[in-house]
């Protein structure tokens, strides 16, 4: 590992390790150590997911980044410094068409004041002539070729003809994508791998914030087998690995990082990669699709990705701490559950019932987590909200200075994510929301903006410093003094403030929540009763039907029965809080609060 890959990975190690929260990891072990390798990643979170592998990875790495990403601030110059393998995608070089087209076949296009072939001949980057249409931004269609400037042969599609057919617009409009040589990257990847190197790759070809996998590109087949016919490399393996983040877009969130078990692709495929490339690719593609749906949680859509979330932390009872290893995979074993018993009678009841509570949540702005811990009395109300209160105001009075230095600077960065997020959107159909560029933007614009937020916290140091003791003592410190001093400070009193921000919003959440209980009491217990209701009725569901899965025998949670006589012993400690409830709401009775 060389002196600059090492520096560059220390500073990836310090810019992850202060924007998340949390970073756990699982299987780190799995890494080969040497030989070629080549290490697969789901893409769900732009520049991060690259700089959580490389900060996390313990032996050297060559990316695979798209070219277009090399304008990016930062990202680029530091991937031109690890020799990044660039990927020249074809979308990144698409121009919108010229006028309209309709379909009159499933395998015939016609324009409407289209110039199709005037459009491409003196346009550079279709040297190589056109690859496909994308119809909508959202369809696409392979060329087979370009009869005239308003008509081009497509390759049969009956299934989008009979869908813009259904349309009520005739007209569309339209992209060209250009046949693009990537060559050159595939003679990097293949010397790499040869050498015994390890290349990291994202077969999704794109990042995006969907709640599963895309369909993934052939490159990574194609990277693995050709470089195992063209230059005899033997012993390839293939590592999944799957990133599974909570609010993806928000400073200072969780990830899961999970590491498959390697698989080394065998000596047969090369042999057939020569004779048939087609079969061995589709076989190769399976086998790591599979494995990256190992290690990611995944779900059909967003709204099931969150039921499946609820159904999660509802199985897991209160007073059971699962390490990264088993909650991990009993966040997998539902989403892989989920198909198999989704239409069942009882299911769909449990369904319908987790959604409401989730809408009721909703309306009263709490979260699920800030529900599972409601257990107050009348005394532990008052202490813990004075409590909070004090330790609200003293983090929020130590950060302060870091709080003004950056405030001004941070609204900035998140109206540039906002506004990236947004072009993300329209221009690429896979994003939903985009969220999955947000933070690598908040990052790139904070890195950019350091140095004027060490200068802005300078200065405001001075002005504390010689406001303060010149008024009680007459003496001022000089500037030369207060920067040596600020320097050295500087780094450490970031590090500080950012964890006394997680301090501050923490009890700031908690004074929400005892606001929200102090003047709808009864709608907070309520929710709380449902939350245990639902609990029992997730876990008796599951216990119902687990014998008709795999994991029958191999359970990470007791049965139901078991924990109810652990519930049992707590039933007394309950009985005797209740007294304590029945007092504050009389007492919030008497004000007409409850």
């Amino acid at each position: 590992m060389s002196l600059l890959y090492s520096g560059i990975r220390l500073f990836v190690k310090g810019v992850t390790s202060n924007y998340f929260r949390k970073i756990s990891v699982i299987g780190l072990e799995n890494i080969p150590l040497s030989g070629p390798t080549i290490i697969c990643c789901n893409h769900a979170n732009q520049f991060m997911d690259a700089m959580l592998v490389l900060a996390l990875c313990p032996r050297p790495l060559s990316f695979c980044m798209a070219a277009s990403s090399y304008s990016f601030p930062i990202v680029g110059y530091l991937a031109k410094k690890i020799n990044v393998i660039p990927v020249y995608r074809p979308d990144d070089s698409k121009i919108l068409g010229v006028g309209f087209i309709k379909m009159k076949s499933n395998f015939e296009i016609i324009g409407i004041n289209t110039k199709f072939i005037s459009q491409i001949k003196n346009n550079k980057n279709f040297t190589l002539g056109i690859s496909a249409l994308l119809i909508d931004n959202k369809h696409r269609v392979m060329i087979e070729k370009i009869e005239s400037e308003d008509k081009i042969i497509i390759k049969s599609n009956n299934n989008l003809f009979e869908l813009l057919n259904k349309e009520i617009e005739e007209k569309h409009q339209y992209y060209l994508i250009p046949k693009l040589d990537n060559s050159q990257l595939y003679k990097e990847a293949y010397l790499k791998l040869h050498e015994g190197n390890a290349v990291c790759i994202f077969p999704e070809g794109t990042s995006h914030d969907r709640s599963d996998l895309i369909s993934l590109k052939a490159g990574v087949a194609l990277m693995s087998l050709g470089a195992m016919a063209n230059h005899n490399t033997k012993n390839i393996k293939v590592l999944s690995c799957g990133f599974t983040y909570f609010n993806r877009d928000k400073f200072r969130s969780d990830v899961i990082v999970e590491f498959g078990i390697p698989f080394q692709i065998p000596e047969d495929w090369g042999k057939l990669f020569k004779e048939n490339k087609n079969v061995p690719i589709s076989i190769t593609l399976k086998e790591i699709e599979n494995r990256m749906k190992a290690v990611t949680f995944t779900a059909p859509s967003f709204k099931e990705y969150y039921l499946l979330s609820f159904v999660r932390d509802l199985y897991i009872p209160n007073n059971i701490n699962l390490n990264t290893e088993d909650y991990t995979e009993i966040s997998k074993r539902i989403s892989k559950c989920y198909n198999q018993f989704k239409d069942l009678k009882d299911a769909l009841h449990l369904k319908k019932r987790i959604f409401r509570y989730m809408k009721e949540l909703e309306n009263v702005s709490l979260e699920d987590n800030e529900v599972k811990k409601i257990n107050y009395s009348y005394s532990f109300f008052v202490k813990k909200t004075t409590i909070a209160f004090l330790l609200f105001h003293i983090y929020l009075i130590c950060s302060l200075p870091i709080i003004i230095a950056t405030s001004p600077f941070i609204w900035q960065v998140k109206k540039n994510a906002e506004t990236a997020r947004i072009k993300a959107k329209q221009k690429n159909p896979n994003k939903l929301e985009a969220l999955d560029v947000v933070s690598s933007v908040k990052v790139t614009q904070f890195v950019k903006y350091l140095p004027f937020i060490f200068v802005f916290f300078i200065m405001i140091i001075q002005f504390l410093i010689n406001y303060y003791l010149f008024t009680f003592t007459q003496v001022k410190i000089p500037f030369k003094k207060i920067f040596l001093w600020s320097t050295f400070i500087f780094p450490f009193y970031a590090y500080l403030s950012v964890l006394m921000l997680d301090e501050l919003y923490f009890h700031l959440d908690a004074m929400k929540i005892r606001f929200i209980f102090f003047f709808y009491p009864r709608n907070v217990y309520k929710l709380r009763d449902t939350r245990t209701s639902l609990e029992i009725e997730v876990r008796e569901f599951i216990d119902n039907h687990i014998k008709d899965t795999e994991y029958a025998n191999n359970r990470i949670i007791k049965p139901i029965n078991d924990l109810r006589k652990n519930k049992d012993k707590n039933m007394s400690e309950d009985m005797k809080n209740e007294n304590l409830q029945n007092q504050l709401n009389n007492f919030l009775d008497k004000f007409g609060i409850n």
